[in-house]
């Protein structure tokens, strides 16, 4: 019975030790934290204005959470920097704790961009909150982009727009030809072009659809279009002009624009073949050598051609016939020569080699046709012919004096050039009047020319650009002598709307000239050219600065920064701008490079300058540096005050023990969690008194077994 109770007690000892110790240690269930993510980014990616690239970066799980189904959804608020739509929205999957995932969007950047660009990031992911519930979390963060200026940023081009003929018969089908080319490094969209100067009942287009349209142009890309017209027969003969303009835009609604022009002339049924736009190859003179020649006499025969045209003639091939062969006899071995190309107001030379025959009668004309054929740059072919006349002279005693005989000279046709020009500065300024003159000089040798007159042809693509002041369009003088020159000063005004550029300006110049015909007898002719000069005209430039900030108050060798926006308000685009600082102080990262802008673009821009150690009132300047459409280099001044104070200097505070206050440490109070301290306490101690009865109990009955069996044994 005590080995029962001993171990009974034992284990009853063992059990409160142990609820005891259990009661007394710190319980501790697991807990889910929430999980943290964060978007870094290594490098910033640099891309060119008007092309796409990559912004790469990295989605990082910082906490000792698992994060599941992760969404990162990235937006741009600028117009010039575009996310791809179906890259806007990117699933990751599930990041493990400290876990890393890289990530790449691409992007689509505006021709006009430059700087740094904030992409906005967002991301969202799903995680255990306990063992049976789960929580989305949301995130936000940015990246970067920096953007630099690509190529400049070019209008489209219209090229080759020319009829397959300069000239048309009434009732003819005129065709135009015109290539549209896309000359930048990036797409342009909503191609439109429109062709004007259709004259219902004389011009009309074949396909009444006078609109030609493209959806995409890509980058360096180029379109032919054909467009077939019809003349009535009652076409009135004069010059057809149409216009045609362009508009497009790229995927950042920047808008471009472009305009050409081309032109032909109908001419009446049954009239001449040439007319004043074909080129014209005439006898300008002709020579028979020895002049005094006999019969049965070999003579050389020498042809002067002239082109009195306005184009140029090819292929010129030359041939004599029509002569008596009784009479004459060509030594040649063939009758036509080549001659080739001959500009126009140009002299080309044919030499022929003939024998006159012993039957050939003197003091008679013996006619000899020449025939002429060739062509223009357009494919046009002529035909011509003129009738020269060749004398063989019954010989002249000679005067007892024995004065030779007169010869008639053969001249060269006179050319009347400008040999040079100047105006009164050496760029004009759109809307302003000018001062023009040039020296006019007579390139010939042998002969004067009068009656001149000089007219300005106001027509073609800069038709209307320079108008004359006070005066009409033509200018007379009456004489320049052989090799003399004559300085001429024309007025004139250039038109206001001119954008910046070099145009060409054109002068007909007009004169006759004496030639002798014979010892006393003489005739004048007539002979005319155009001649060309170029002029540059440039705009005012404008720009316009404004919402300008910056600290009034400063100081020395420390830093600054100033805001503001500006705009190009001139007609002309600017180029290879920069912005620089003038006055005591730099720019933090140097000159800001900021490329083309555009006519009417306009930005906002901030940055760092340091500071000089000069004190007091200073005075700076924005300094706008670019080029013009010229190339010619200007800038602009903007010039803003700051008051530079002198660097405070910063004192390491002393203090004192008694300054510092040593809060009392209190013991944290820790959440409970799970079964608390004295629910286990309770526990413990009501098994303790279960037991104690027990053992209450079993000792009572061993007594009274005890007692009984003594009383038994009395009895």
């Amino acid at each position: 019975m005590k080995k029962i109770l001993t171990i009974i007690m034992t284990v009853c000892l063992c059990v409160s030790c142990a609820i005891g110790s259990f009661a007394e240690s710190e319980i501790t269930i697991p807990e889910f934290t929430d999980p943290s993510l964060q978007i870094t980014q290594s490098v910033i990616p640099t891309v060119k204005a008007g092309q796409s690239g990559l912004i790469a970066f990295e989605l990082e799980n910082t906490s000792f959470s698992y994060a599941a189904e992760i969404s990162v959804t990235v937006t741009s608020d600028s117009s010039d920097v575009k996310i791809a739509p179906q890259n806007s929205i990117i699933s990751v999957g599930a990041l493990s704790m400290y876990g890393k995932a890289p990530i790449a969007i691409p992007v689509e950047t505006s021709p006009n961009a430059n700087g740094q660009y904030t992409i906005g990031v967002k991301v969202s992911c799903v995680s255990n909150k306990d063992f049976f519930t789960q929580q989305t979390y949301s995130f936000s963060g940015s990246i970067s982009v920096v953007v630099t200026r690509g190529e400049a940023v070019m209008q489209p081009v219209i090229k080759n727009m020319r009829f397959d003929s300069t000239e048309y018969v009434a009732g003819q089908s005129p065709v135009l030809s015109f290539t549209v080319e896309n000359p930048n490094s990036f797409a342009i969209y909503s191609v439109n072009a429109t062709l004007s100067g259709f004259v219902d009942g004389a011009v009309d287009a074949v396909d009444p659809d006078q609109y030609f349209y493209i959806d995409r142009l890509g980058a360096k890309e180029e379109k032919t279009f054909t467009v077939k017209m019809k003349t009535s027969e009652n076409i009135a003969p004069q010059i057809y002009n149409f216009a045609l303009k362009l508009t497009a835009n790229d995927d950042f609604g920047s808008e471009y624009a472009a305009e050409k022009s081309a032109y032909f002339t109908a001419v009446e049924k049954g009239a001449d073949e040439f007319t004043a736009q074909s080129p014209r190859i005439i006898i300008d003179s002709y020579k028979l050598s020895p002049s005094s020649a006999q019969p049965g006499d070999t003579v050389t025969l020498k042809i002067n051609l002239l082109n009195l045209g306005v184009l140029d003639a090819k292929d010129l091939k030359v041939s004599l016939g029509g002569y008596d062969a009784e009479a004459i006899t060509l030594r040649e071995v063939t009758s036509e020569k080549e001659v080739g190309s001959v500009e126009v107001k140009d002299t080309v030379t044919v030499e022929y080699s003939m024998t006159l025959s012993s039957v050939f009668p003197q003091d008679q004309n013996v006619p000899l046709t020449v025939f002429l054929a060739y062509g223009d740059l357009t494919g046009k072919n002529y035909v011509d012919q003129s009738i020269i006349n060749i004398i063989s002279n019954t010989p002249e005693e000679k005067p007892e004096d024995d004065k030779p005989q007169f010869e008639v000279p053969v001249y060269k046709v006179p050319k009347v050039i400008i040999e040079s020009f100047e105006t009164d500065s050496e760029f004009i300024g759109a809307g302003t009047e000018f001062n023009l003159s040039f020296n006019l000089k007579n390139t010939s040798e042998d002969l004067d020319v009068e009656n001149i007159r000089i007219t300005l042809v106001d027509s073609g693509a800069n038709a209307g650009i320079f108008t004359p002041v006070n005066s009409g369009y033509s200018f007379f003088m009456n004489e320049i002598e052989k090799l003399g020159e004559h300085t001429l000063s024309i007025p004139l005004f250039a038109k206001v709307s001119t954008e910046s550029g070099i145009y060409a300006l054109n002068f007909q110049i007009e004169y006759e000239y004496y030639v002798k015909t014979g010892e006393k007898t003489g005739e004048y002719r007539s002979n005319s050219l155009v001649e060309t000069i170029s002029l540059k005209v440039v705009q005012p430039i404008n720009i316009e600065v404004s919402n300008f900030y910056s600290d009034y108050y400063t100081y020395a060798n420390g830093q600054s920064y100033i805001s503001f926006s500006y705009n190009n308000k001139s007609r002309s685009n600017l180029y290879f701008m920069n912005i620089d600082i003038e006055g005591n102080a730099t720019m933090a990262d140097g000159k800001l490079e900021m490329g083309s802008i555009p006519s009417g673009y306009s930005d906002y821009i901030d940055f760092a300058i340091n500071i000089g150690e000069e004190l007091g009132e200073q005075e700076f300047a924005i300094v706008f540096n670019f080029k013009d459409s010229l190339n010619q280099e200007s800038s602009i001044r903007y010039p803003f005050t700051m008051i530079v104070e002198e660097m405070p200097v910063y004192e390491e505070p002393v203090y004192n023990e008694e300054d510092f206050y040593m809060p009392e440490y209190e013991e944290p109070v820790e959440e409970e969690t799970g079964i608390s301290t004295m629910t286990w306490i309770i526990i413990a101690a009501a098994g303790a008194v279960v037991i104690a009865v027990v053992i209450v109990i079993i000792v009572v009955a061993v007594k009274k077994k005890k007692a009984k069996e003594e009383e038994d044994e009395n009895i």
